[in-house]
């Protein structure tokens, strides 16, 4: 109730809205996004600028993908797999001309960060591959090939 009495100061509409439920007898609130409230959940999964380097942003908007254009995933994976690219890099680089020499515990977190972004690489290209598979199959390709699950064994009395 504040915060709706706040938003009637100032005179901007609410961004969620409460809907009641109809089926039930207790008095509780349900919200539902607004026209506005959808506008800036769109501007906030698609803003280039608000990518964080640690892969926090990119779990979150990938977490709301569902809710993107086909367009917008692929461009926010590739801009992931920019950024993991340029991290490995950077990691290789530093590990190779350290200013001094890397002890043997240094040198284990270096190699482990390195494998942990190489590992989110490999998953954003399978990403990547199954985001432009998906595309191709709506644009007209062949169907998405999936394993045929595996038969039971039969069993031998």
């Amino acid at each position: 109730a504040a915060f709706r009495a706040r938003l009637a100061a100032r005179g901007a509409a609410p961004a969620v809205r409460p809907v009641r439920a109809a089926t039930s007898s207790r008095t509780r609130k349900v919200y539902a996004l607004t026209e506005r409230g959808e506008a800036i959940f769109g501007r906030l999964l698609t803003d280039d600028q608000a990518d964080g380097r640690d892969g926090k942003a990119f779990a979150l908007r990938w977490a709301f993908a569902r809710h993107l254009t086909p367009e917008a995933r692929l461009r926010l994976l590739e801009r992931r797999k920019r950024q993991l690219e340029d991290r490995l890099s950077l990691g290789s680089r530093a590990a190779d001309t350290p200013p001094r020499p890397l002890d043997r515990f240094e040198r284990s977190l270096v190699e482990h960060s390195n494998a942990s972004f190489q590992f989110e690489l490999d998953w954003i290209e399978q990403l990547i591959a199954a985001e432009t598979s998906s595309r191709s199959d709506v644009m007209g390709g062949g169907p998405l090939q999936h394993p045929a699950p595996k038969e039971p064994a039969a069993e031998v009395s």
